[in-house]
């Protein structure tokens, strides 16, 4: 079997996660820093090149098996990758909400977190789906 694994658009990924980030939790900084109960003082002091490590390496992982379901399925457009990226987003999406439920923590803040994730698998699998090795 032929490998069709495009490891540039893998790579793509953490830097879609970082830019997704940066936007999403400025637009979303207050509600989400009350929901958590934090301050800017506590997330400023608590910066460390872990944090980013990790989650340059968590994306690179998620963005890899990603592509593996895709094989898998025969994903093989940009379509197909944005509406499975958006199903699989929405799982954790719901995840996400299900477990602040239990957490009681408020929905607007499930919603915050989880809508991350749905928008970035969203954004993942419409890389990985439409940036297909030839």
């Amino acid at each position: 079997m032929e490998n069709k694994t495009n490891y540039l658009a893998i790579v793509v990924c953490p830097l879609i996660n970082m830019a997704l980030g940066m936007t999403w939790y400025s637009i979303f900084d207050k509600p989400w820093m009350e929901g958590h109960s934090l301050t800017m003082e506590r997330v400023t002091a608590n910066q460390s090149p872990t944090l980013y490590i990790t989650s340059v390496v968590g994306s690179l992982i998620s963005a890899y098996v990603l592509n593996l379901i895709f094989q898998r399925l025969g994903v093989r457009s940009l379509m197909d990758g944005l509406k499975s990226g958006a199903a699989i987003g929405l799982f954790g999406l719901l995840g996400t909400i299900v477990s602040y439920s239990f957490s009681l923590l408020p929905l607007p803040l499930a919603l915050i977190d989880g809508g991350f994730a749905f928008v970035l698998f969203t954004l993942y699998g419409i890389v990985l789906g439409g940036w297909q090795k030839k």
